[in-house]
């Protein structure tokens, strides 16, 4: 792809969203309103649960006190404030959840705003020991490069920026990825569920994606190509034989 195609798509993508900042501050302002309404639901929640705790109680004491009272009535405050704590931990998971997308634009505003020294990731760790510009041009450790450019959430994703950054590219290759950023720049919506998904899940899924990149080749012997061909005819065969009634036959002959 030449230089101009690739400014068409750039002008087509910035027509998306012409002002980063207010789209971020939109959109923040929208997380921060939700955030609002789930910590005022969750507390809401927990009086219904003390609520549901303080009938539960009564409920007892009068199915003890009295024997017109079924101790059958507690299932009724049981099940209530079971389902309540339900309800609490959904809604506990949907905090975190959009805490991370809040962080996400507070983080980016912060990046645009130049306010971003000391809120990321430094990526002290992937400083080489002897490079010849790493050191000079601060691309590693706390208000470096690195910390302004890099978003990624699992250990590749940081190993690869970190990569890019101590190895220079192609002209061809800068083109591709600068046309993958092109492809994303709107995608804000995509980028928001990648960025609310919880890091520890992402780091189980980064190291499990490592561990299946760096294994060794299994080699498999010739003729399993063979036997991986010609199992499953066999199998159609047999269960087409079944299906008819030839092997139940066979095996009455077989007893007479």
């Amino acid at each position: 792809m030449n230089t101009s195609e690739f400014a068409g798509r750039e002008a087509l993508a910035n027509s998306v969203y012409e002002i980063p900042e207010s789209e971020y501050t939109r959109r923040l302002g929208d997380r921060q309103r939700q955030l609002a309404g789930i910590r005022a639901l969750h507390r809401r929640l927990w009086t219904y649960l003390i609520l549901a705790a303080l009938a539960g109680t009564v409920v007892t004491w009068a199915a003890l006190s009295s024997p017109l009272v079924s101790i059958l009535w507690i299932l009724l405050p049981a099940v209530v404030a079971l389902s309540i704590v339900q309800s609490l931990t959904r809604n506990a998971r949907l905090h975190a959840r959009v805490q991370r997308i809040v962080s996400f634009y507070e983080i980016g505003l912060g990046r645009l705003g130049n306010k971003w020294q000391g809120r990321g990731i430094g990526g002290a760790n992937f400083r080489p020991e002897s490079h010849p510009y790493a050191s000079d041009l601060d691309l590693f450790g706390a208000g470096s490069l690195f910390e302004l450019l890099c978003t990624a959430r699992t250990g590749i994703g940081r190993a690869m920026v970190a990569n890019w950054l101590i190895k220079p590219a192609e002209c061809g290759e800068v083109i591709e990825r600068q046309l993958a950023i092109a492809e994303l720049r709107d995608k804000l919506d995509l980028r928001e569920d990648w960025a609310s998904t919880e890091g520890s899940a992402l780091e189980q899924t980064g190291d499990l994606v490592r561990d299946w990149a760096s294994a060794p080749i299994i080699a498999f012997p010739a003729y399993t190509r063979v036997l991986a061909f010609f199992l499953p005819i066999c199998l159609i065969g047999v269960s087409i034989a079944a299906g008819f009634g030839e092997i139940g036959r066979a095996s009455c002959r077989e007893r007479v």
